[in-house]
């Protein structure tokens, strides 16, 4: 590793069993990663040709890479991680490949002399940690040994739940592993094209991501280690052929890591397969390799990894030149020694450390590894032993552990899974606390987490305001203790209570609301309430009634209370299905019903850098401003100056990096434009607003002028930019002269209905007709088509409750008298000169 100028060299020892390897067997022929210093990004012409060219950027980006390119073959220049959010160490890394292998070290003292290069470092080699042996145990004993049938009692796992296999290869065609493959349902198989945007084509049932095509398979035989891995933690089980898996039925996610050029025993470019598998959201990603050197990049890899949701899983190692364990407390082995990794030593079926496995007090857990039976390359079987098939046990152990509740947190997890190990220490004299927690034990760790969940749930929400004008209202349930069951009580607001675990309320009256969600698992319910929670303040519903129209037609619906008017499709809807003054409805040919609402109008406030002035530069890379927002807001727009006419994507992260709103806007031309955004967004920290990653940017930046934080008062705080520089503080991006406004008030929802005639076309009057009649005060009077007159309501002394004129374009009208009292009374009808009476009884 070499970083500012000075090179750190660490020797070990590693044994392999074959090498293709022409310099160093330790590394990667012709491969040196190297990051950029970001107080020192590249101009913004060179940061778009990386955005657009990012697995073959033209040399010309890097003039200190120019000048090298002849002396040492420089053959392709790439950034590979340029995916990983929330990590600008990663999406700073570049790859070098070049073909003059034994000038490495001169290259990477050259690269390092240049300040804008903050690291420089070679690709580790990793070994499959196997020891292949003719021993013939009894099939599957580690199964029994660590009760996996017991546990299988209890769950037989959930296809839902991903564990990776990251290997030299993986023979996906196995009869014991072609019905337990991922699917990538964002990927279309075949196609040539990358459907999910993801930075991979075609990966449907994983990819290979060391010769970058969707195939993971071996080309030879006795490329088996994958294989072999996989099936110990996800072959089909119960399925009358080969052996069954710990997993059961998880998934599996095969992710081939080495060229095929450079052939079995190594897995040259794991990394890549943890990033990869990572990315694409695998729970368990399986690491049955190592060796030595420890790589700052590497290292960022597994942290993003678990910071994105995984588990990692690796193997300890199988020993010294004569396959005799060692302490990798003192001799470290990566990734094993790298934090957030569960490492994995291996035992044999008397729970005696195998002699050629690994200990130290880095490790997690200990599992069997000796004489372990699985799949092989093609359709065949066969036993190997080592802590590469130790860890596999353990990934499809949490693999399954993971299907029993998906509510059971990563942690809880993790805390029964060690918790619940048998104690080897007496088989093991002078190995106490350096094999982990002990060997695994299946059934004891699900008896864990049934424990968690038939544990009462402590219970307990959160909403994101407690105080509203538009009635609508998240909620996020806090539960402890992994509840399956939730039921939400309102306070009585309507009749749509809620089952859901995180619900959206949109409340219909103003009023104080207590809410009380009552959570349940195995162990029972519990139950909390918080009273006087929601403030509800909506004003009255807009005034507009509705129609009849004939069979066939649409109709146009209005308001005489303003035209800021939203409408939904269901009363207790979040989301209005249109916005205007006006809504035209589709051709009908039933009845329908819908709902509208009145907004009253926020003003707008400022927000962010008022504009561009200052030092700064078209910019191409992709750069976030973070901010936090108080109140309930919408991002109305803001203006961006480009450099180049072009469509670019606009997205906002959350703080966990998810992406929360997302838009293409049009920069028609160079300078300075004003777009419309419309992102609403709930209070909260750190979110992010910046430019995708697949788009063009090409907009400016100042590197100057710049004095965060920029506030609106109760509303928001954009704090720094995403750029390590000086902590975020020296830099501003894109996004300047923001209009914000409070989310607007809603006025409580009117129903509408919009009811469809037969319209038969009569004229006669005399056919005129109510219905029902008995009523409830509510009735529909049928009337000739297009008719123009008044109707009044009589009582029974002959004097006038209601009178109103109408004009109808269907053949019905609706009126309805909620004061009316239980009795009889007269309809009288006047169209032009003719009046209609008929009686009417209100009954109930």
């Amino acid at each position: 590793m070499l970083r500012r100028g000075f090179l750190v060299t660490i020797f070990f020892i590693l044994i392999f069993s074959g090498t293709t390897q022409s310099v160093d067997p330790n590394f990667n022929d012709g491969k040196v990663w190297f990051r950029l210093n970001s107080k020192n990004e590249l101009n913004e012409q060179q940061w778009m040709l990386v955005t657009q060219n990012e697995k073959d950027i033209p040399f010309s980006v890097f003039d200190f890479i120019n000048e090298l390119k002849v002396h040492f073959s420089i053959k392709q220049i790439s950034r590979p991680y340029s995916r990983a959010i929330g990590s600008e160490k990663l999406r700073n890394t570049f790859l070098i490949e070049f073909n003059d292998f034994e000038k490495i070290d001169f290259l990477i003292e050259k690269l390092s002399l240049d300040p804008r290069i903050d690291l420089v470092e070679k690709l580790p080699i990793r070994k499959e940690f196997i020891t292949p042996d003719d021993q013939h145990f009894s099939l599957c004993w580690s199964l029994d040994k660590i009760q996996a049938e017991q546990a299988w009692d209890m769950t037989l796992g959930d296809s839902n739940v991903v564990v990776a296999a990251i290997e030299g290869a993986i023979s996906i065609e196995h009869e014991d592993l072609k019905n337990m493959l991922w699917i990538n349902t964002d990927e279309v198989p075949g196609n040539g094209i990358d459907d999910d945007q993801n930075g991979y084509i075609d990966d449907y049932n994983g990819f290979d991501v060391a010769d970058n095509d969707p195939d993971p398979n071996p080309n030879v035989s006795n490329w088996d280690h994958g294989t072999h891995v996989s099936g110990i933690m996800a072959a089909e089980t119960n399925n009358a052929i080969g052996m069954p898996s710990i997993g059961y039925g998880i998934s599996l996610m095969a992710v081939k890591s080495t060229p095929n050029s450079v052939g079995a025993g190594f897995v040259s470019m794991g990394f890549d397969g943890i990033y990869f598998a990572a990315l694409n959201g695998a729970d368990v990603i399986n690491c049955s390799f190592g060796g030595d050197f420890p790589s700052e990049t590497e290292e960022e890899i597994v942290q993003w990894a678990w910071n994105n949701g995984s588990i990692i899983t690796a193997a300890a190692g199988n020993g010294d030149q004569n396959n005799i364990g060692y302490n990798i407390d003192v001799t470290e082995i990566y990734p094993s020694n790298y934090p957030n990794v569960i490492t994995v030593a291996s035992s044999n079926s008397s729970d005696v450390k195998a002699t050629s496995s690994n200990f130290g007090n880095v490790i997690a857990v200990t599992a069997p590894g000796v004489s372990i039976v699985s799949t092989v390359p093609f359709d065949n079987y066969t036993s190997f032993s080592g802590t590469s098939m130790a860890t596999p046990l353990v990934s499809g152990l949490i693999g399954l552990m993971m299907s029993y509740n998906p509510n059971v947190s990563r942690d809880q997890i993790l805390s029964c899974l060690y918790s619940t190990c048998d104690n080897i220490n007496a088989m093991n004299p002078g190995l106490s606390g350096k094999l982990g927690a002990g060997r695994i034990n299946a059934y004891e760790a699900m008896l864990c987490l049934q424990s968690y969940v038939s544990t009462v749930p402590t219970v307990d929400f959160e909403a994101n305001i407690n105080s509203t004008c538009t009635g609508a209202v998240k909620f996020t349930d806090l539960t402890s203790n992994a509840p399956d069951q939730w039921s939400w009580d309102m306070d009585g607001d309507g009749d749509e209570d809620h089952s859901e675990q995180h619900p959206v309320h949109v409340y219909s009256t103003s009023g104080v609301y207590s809410v009380t969600l009552t959570a349940t698992n195995l162990g029972g319910s519990g139950t909390i309430t918080k009273t006087s929670y929601i403030d509800v303040n909506i004003e009255s519903a807009p005034n507009i009634q509705g129609l009849s129209i004939c069979t066939g037609e649409s109709t146009e619906l209005t308001s005489v209370d303003g035209d800021n008017l939203v409408w939904y499709e269901d009363q207790h809807d979040a989301v209005p299905s249109y916005i205007g003054s006006t809504y035209t409805t589709n051709t009908l040919t039933e009845s329908d019903t819908l709902y509208v609402a009145s907004e009253s109008f926020s003003p707008l406030f400022s927000a962010g850098k008022p504009d561009d002035s200052g030092g700064g530069s078209n910019f191409g890379g992709n750069q976030y401003l973070i901010f936090d927002v108080y109140e309930p807001l919408e991002i109305v727009s803001v203006e961006a100056r480009a450099y180049g006419g072009s469509n670019r994507t606009v997205e906002i992260l959350d703080d966990n990096g998810v992406v929360v709103f997302q838009k293409i806007i049009n920069l028609p031309s160079t300078g300075t434009h004003r777009v419309n955004i419309n992102a609403h967004l709930d209070p909260g920290v750190d979110y992010q607003i910046g430019v995708a990653l697949n788009s063009l940017v090409n907009m400016h930046r100042n590197s100057s002028g710049v004095n965060y934080p920029y506030t609106t008062p109760g509303l928001i705080s954009i704090k720094k930019s995403s750029s390590s520089d000086n902590n975020g503080l020296n830099h501003y991006y894109f996004f300047y002269d923001w209009e914000i406004k409070q989310e607007e008030c809603e006025s409580a929802r009117k129903q509408v209905v919009v009811r469809v005639d037969e319209c038969n076309g009569f004229t006669d009057l005399s056919e005129i007709d109510v219905y029902p009649n008995p009523n409830n005060g509510s009735f529909i009077i049928r009337i000739p088509r297009y008719s123009e007159g008044v109707v009044g309501v009589y009582n029974t002394l002959g004097q006038m409750i209601h009178e109103e004129s109408f004009y109808i374009e269907a053949e019905s009208k609706e009126l309805n008298f909620s004061n009316l009292s239980y009795g009889a009374y007269l309809l009288r009808i006047q169209i032009g000169n003719e009046v209609i009476s008929r009686r009417i009884i209100v009954s109930d």
